[in-house]
């Protein structure tokens, strides 16, 4: 590896910025059926790349519809899984993203083996970092494998730098280590977290630095002693990592599903959690539909894509809102109805390596209720009139908080006195038959 002295002025950018996900995949692919290859036009993919063996399903790595669970990472958004089998299968794949060449780059994902199938010297590998992307790959490092346990029920996961699946005495006597075992072995048929970290070193071309981390319930907030640490100077170092690899190798029987796959630079960003709505709901009066929902977490780089339909079916795009790390509430205001006695929204979540998931759908009755709060801008007082009963009114002020609330009116009009509201913008929302309408007034004596 070419290594590079930098200045303290590039250190201190890098600092501050380098911290960031590079990778993210939850498997969401509504258009795919269990048994599709990933690689193939049916997931409507655009991530991931065969680059060896396979071409046809039943030779794949292949879409499942149903996700893994992993208790650190608690409720999931919906999504599947990929499974791939050694030795039965015989695909290739790699999933490509900006590629990375300084600190450290980590790769983290759930991991269930359903079934080991190999021993020490006979295993293979599923895993592995890749400086390039596409249909042609080379230089695998952070080769991941998995093998027999000591006991039924049981397997366990080895890690080398860059050796062939199946060691021989020549490849060791030229200076390839073995691979080398967690100490721990783990459950056949239980989902654990595991973490690949590879480390760029700056002291030689063959001297970085490979460690796993296997967790069973949690996601530490820092990073915890490795189970496994690797170095070794028989193979040359990455200059950089472009993809992560899955592979279904040739040796072994290992029948195993991944799902949830990360890659990130910093340990504190292990735990981000796929984008989960929570709550979304819209309701439509006075020609407008008002969107809210709800999220666990989002990354600065996923957006949500709001789309209307008027039959259910088809959805079109009528806007994009960025998510932030610091916001999980959002909400947009659909002013452009067409005519329609019903329509239809959903939430496209966007993922920063494009991939993509579907919140439910909501339908929502149009109203041809007829409502007006003015006048506006209003110095003493505003009158808010409706063509059927108004259940409630609540007026708050931009920080949000509520400087009048009246419920159960029982009337279709509320005159609402603002002699005493200080200047500026205040949002009325009124509410009838369980549907709230928000109206910005600006309060001027």
């Amino acid at each position: 590896m070419k290594k590079f002295i930098l200045s303290l002025s590039l250190l201190l950018v890098v600092g501050f910025s380098y911290s960031q996900l590079l990778f993210s995949e939850s498997f969401n692919y509504p258009s795919a059926a269990a048994g599709d290859s990933m690689a193939g036009p049916n997931t409507g993919s655009p991530t991931w790349t065969r680059h060896s063996g396979g071409g046809s399903n039943a030779k794949d790595i292949q879409y499942q519809p149903s996700s893994l669970t992993f208790s650190g990472y608690g409720a999931l958004s919906s999504g599947g899984s990929i499974t791939f089998q050694h030795k039965v299968r015989s695909q290739d794949i790699n999933g490509a993203f900006t590629a990375d060449s300084i600190g450290s780059v980590y790769a983290g994902f759930i991991l269930r083996v359903d079934s080991s199938g190999g021993n020490d010297t006979t295993c293979d590998y599923f895993f592995h970092f890749c400086d390039l992307s596409g249909a042609s790959v080379s230089n695998f490092r952070g080769r991941l494998f998995i093998a027999d346990g000591s006991t039924a029920g049981k397997f366990k996961l080895g890690i080398n730098k860059g050796a062939a699946a199946k060691l021989t005495a020549a490849n060791i006597t030229a200076g390839a280590k073995a691979l080398a075992f967690s100490p721990t072995e783990y459950n056949i048929g239980q989902s654990y977290y595991v973490v690949v970290k590879y480390t760029f070193n700056t002291t030689g071309s063959k001297d970085d630095e490979i460690k796993l981390f296997v967790l069973s319930t949690i996601i530490p907030a820092t990073e915890p002693p490795a189970d496994v640490t690797f170095v070794d100077t028989a193979f040359s170092d990455l200059r950089k990592i472009g993809s992560v690899c899955f592979r279904e190798g040739s040796v072994g029987r290992a029948l195993a599903a991944v799902d949830e796959i990360r890659v990130f630079t910093s340990w504190s960003l292990s735990s981000i959690l796929p984008t989960k709505i929570n709550a979304f709901s819209a309701v439509g009066l006075n020609k407008v539909v008002n969107l809210n929902w709800n999220v666990n977490v989002s990354d600065n780089n996923t957006s949500f894509e709001i789309q209307r339909s008027k039959d259910g079916v088809n959805f079109d795009a009528i806007s994009t809102v960025s998510a932030s790390t610091s916001k999980t509430n959002y909400s947009l205001a659909d002013r452009n109805l067409p005519v329609a006695n019903y329509l239809y929204y959903r939430l496209k979540t966007i993922y920063p390596n494009g991939t993509f998931d579907y919140s439910t759908v909501q339908k929502v009755q149009i109203k041809s209720v007829k409502l007006t709060v003015s006048p506006n801008p209003a110095a003493s007082n505003i009158l808010v009139n409706a063509s059927t009963n108004i259940s409630a009114v609540e007026i708050f002020n931009l920080e949000g908080k509520k400087v009048f609330g009246l419920q159960n009116t029982n009337s279709n009009s509320v005159n609402v006195s603002v002699a005493n509201f200080a200047n500026g913008t205040y949002v009325v929302n009124t509410t009838i038959d369980g549907e709230t309408s928000s109206e910005k007034v600006v309060i001027k004596h």
